[in-house]
């Protein structure tokens, strides 16, 4: 298993002026645009405003924004739409209308930026801001909003794998600003998939310290304590990593991957007792719909390395046992479309159970990400069911493609993400059974050693001598033995006392 993601190649951050125009800045440069133009397109907006008609203001700028030879006035009008749209009791279409303004050229309506961000938290849909302040971050905005768009914006950029970029941006977020936390986490993850494991330790302790500060949720607690780990176990700072695993709070959705990756830190470190220990709670009753097969051959491979070759060779048998059915059910649900998968992973979130496993909808139902993505589809379907009011407007016709294509886009992003997981899910289940063949092939070479060796001396070898450690106990544990039985708040805390059956002359 590989806890380290691949390097990312360094984009330099490159801020300048471009000295070519497009075809529509090149008009807008020659034309000169007066007070008297501008009072004359927007006359009947403005007359309808005055008598407090929204309805035919709004219908009026949208007859602006589908003119082109108006163009140049189309960031404005997008701009007072959106104000009207927020008025009407539409966010969504107020957010997507100030979005296409800003798009257009942000620099004219840098006031909009602020009430963009508002909208877009309160909906749950920050994602349609991000590429757009990535590429305005110079906008005359209070620094409070330029803090929130220097995040947003770096997201976006590390999105995108332009790793360089996200990092220079990150730095525009200070640490009086609310985001403050979630970009040094971000700082930290960037700096890991670089390869500078060691320089990314530091702003995830800071992501970890003022988080707790700042009351933020023990989520992003939890995912700076995973990174810390995940870092130093890159840097084979194995110890180390193991003791940030164990601060994993069991409530978290990251505690199981917790227990996983602890164990392949006990295994560099050879600790086989410790690898064993820590899987056996994957193994117990609770856990044994869970995906965590990797877990499984790890514990495998660790009976191999200590020996005890029946007990590798029934773990082996038992494996397609265990995994066989989920493998076949990952499969399954893979060939359902991206729409399907959603709907399936929002059913659940909202309470209803379906038939998806709860092995797959786990990790879904408390993520922030589909957790927002399902906020803004909810909003977007109660919006256009508001709009129907406006039934046969140019604005109701105009405002209803805005938030329908947004929400299709939504849909389709995190269900192709959900299926792309599955996919993968399966397919690694079935190379982990076809693997397995290879390593019966390596105990029946490791028994072979051990059999040749008894052949040559006319009797088996004792198995080699081991160091004693006795592992203290705290005066505030207590310490019993397993007895078979499988109790909850004993999760975790298994450890086990076994030795090493291999002679001196194996190798492994």
């Amino acid at each position: 298993m590989k806890h380290w993601l691949k390097r990312s190649a360094l984009v330099l951050l490159v801020v300048g002026v471009s000295g070519t125009f497009t075809p529509a800045e090149a008009r807008r440069k020659r034309v000169q645009h007066t007070v008297e133009e501008r009072m004359q397109v927007f006359a009947e907006v403005f007359g309808a405003l005055d008598q407090g008609d929204q309805n035919t203001a709004a219908e009026q700028l949208i007859v602006i924004i589908n003119n082109p030879d108006h163009e140049y006035y189309h960031v404005d009008a997008y701009a007072q739409l959106g104000g009207i749209l927020e008025k009407m009791s539409m966010p969504y279409s107020a957010l997507l209308a100030y979005e296409k303004g800003l798009d257009i050229d942000a620099s004219r309506i840098p006031s909009i930026a602020e009430k963009s961000i508002k909208l877009a938290d309160d909906i749950g849909d920050s994602e349609v801001l991000e590429s757009i302040f990535a590429s305005n971050l110079k906008l005359e905005v209070s620094p409070a909003t330029r803090s929130r768009m220097s995040y947003l914006a770096a997201r976006s950029a590390f999105s995108k794998g332009e790793m360089g970029p996200a990092m220079g941006i990150l730095m525009m977020v200070q640490p009086t600003d609310p985001d403050y936390p979630e970009a040094q986490n971000l700082l930290g993850v960037i700096y890991s998939q670089q390869g500078r494991h060691e320089d990314a330790i530091k702003p995830l302790q800071t992501a970890y310290k003022k988080g707790l500060e700042a009351s933020k949720p023990a989520k992003l607690q939890d995912a700076a304590l995973m990174n810390m780990a995940r870092a130093y176990f890159a840097a084979q700072n194995y110890p180390q990593a193991s003791v940030y695993y164990n601060q994993v709070p069991r409530p978290s959705i990251y505690w199981l991957d917790a227990q996983f990756e602890r164990g392949w830190s006990h295994f560099h470190m050879g600790d086989m007792n410790g690898v064993l220990g820590l899987l056996h709670t994957l193994q117990s009753p609770f856990f044994e719909d869970e995906t965590y097969a990797e877990a499984e051959l790890l514990r495998i491979y660790g009976m191999v390395m200590l020996c005890k070759f029946n007990e590798a060779n029934n773990g082996i048998d038992q494996f397609p046992v265990r995994f066989g059915p989920q493998q076949e059910t990952l499969a399954a649900f893979a060939t359902k479309n991206p729409e399907e998968l959603f709907n399936l992973v929002r059913s659940e979130v909202n309470g209803q159970r379906t038939n998806l496993p709860y092995s797959i909808s786990r990790r879904y139902v408390q993520e922030d990400r589909m957790l927002d993505a399902i906020k803004s589809v909810s909003a977007a379907e109660n919006e256009v069911a508001r709009i129907k009011a406006l039934d046969g407007s140019q604005l109701a016709t105009a405002v209803t493609e805005w938030v329908s294509v947004r929400k299709a886009a939504i849909i389709r992003t995190e269900g192709t993400r959900i299926q792309q997981d599955l996919q993968q899910q399966a397919q690694n289940l079935k190379n982990q059974m076809i693997s397995l063949e290879i390593s019966k092939l390596d105990i029946l070479d490791m028994e072979g050693q051990m059999l040749n060796r008894a052949a040559e001396t006319g009797k088996m070898e004792e198995a080699r001598r081991q160091v004693k450690r006795e592992k203290r106990i705290k005066s505030s544990e207590l310490v019993w033995e397993y007895q078979g039985e499988y109790w909850a708040d004993e999760l975790g805390y298994y450890r086990l006392n076994t030795k090493s059956e291999c002679p001196a002359s194996i190798t492994q």
